[in-house]
Order: C-alpha cells, then structure tokens, then sequence
C-alpha cells in the first residue's frame, strides 16, 4: 500500500507501488479495545485511511483524511494464513486492489469480500 506522491493533503489516494521503503508506505495500527477497529495511520502525512464520504459500497474509494473517528475510519485486521491479512471497514467490506491489477499505481478500493488475492496484504515491521 502506498499514498499516492507521498501526500500530505486530506484526499491522497491510496495505491500499490513497487516497495521503496519511503513513509508513504509506512502505517501505523492503533487498536482501541473499547470498539474492537484499528485506525490505519499513513505515517507520510499523520492522516487516517478513509473510506470516500463513508459510502460503504462496492468500488468506494479508499484515501487518507484527518482522523475523525467515523466508521469511514475503522478497521478490521483479520489474518488469513501466516503473515497474511484481509483488511475490512467498518459495515464489512474489505480494501481491495481494482481489478486485482499487478500494476504500480493500481487503484485500492473497498469490496464486498471474495478471498482472493486482490484482498489479502502484508505487514512488515520497519
């Protein structure tokens, strides 16, 4: 995952790009045990991964935005085998590469869950 030009601004898309060990793929998950979501913070920008005007929708964008603690802003983390995870908003649906596109600069959208690899990411500690 990666924010798009490394953006300070609320907005920046968030994308795939080849790994380049910059903040603008750096995150920070802060979990709150009183509601049971991490927030995802770009550490580029100190902004929240957001779900596009909180439309929880096939195809909805994915940017980063200034925290405000709306389900836009929540997360399940969810491991489906060692090291790897599927990320869901808040009402379900989880972060997904469009059209599963092996390319740098694809789009990171929200998707109804299908369990394929469009889905499924990999954290590694920095």
């Amino acid at each position: 995952m990666d924010i798009a030009g490394a953006s300070i601004e609320n907005g920046a898309n968030l994308q795939t790009w080849d790994a380049n060990n910059t903040l603008a793929q750096q995150f920070r998950l802060t979990y709150d045990t009183m509601s049971g979501y991490y927030t995802i913070i770009a550490m580029c920008s100190g902004k929240s991964l957001d779900v596009r005007w909180g439309a929880i929708e096939n195809g909805t964008n994915v940017q980063q935005y200034d925290s405000n603690g709306s389900n836009a802003q929540k997360w399940v983390v969810t491991q489906v085998s060692p090291g790897v995870y599927t990320i869901y908003v808040a009402g379900g649906f989880a972060l997904d590469v469009a059209g599963a596109s092996p390319n740098p600069g694809a789009n990171i959208w929200i998707y109804t869950p299908n369990n394929t690899n469009a889905q499924r990411f990999i954290f590694r500690a920095v």
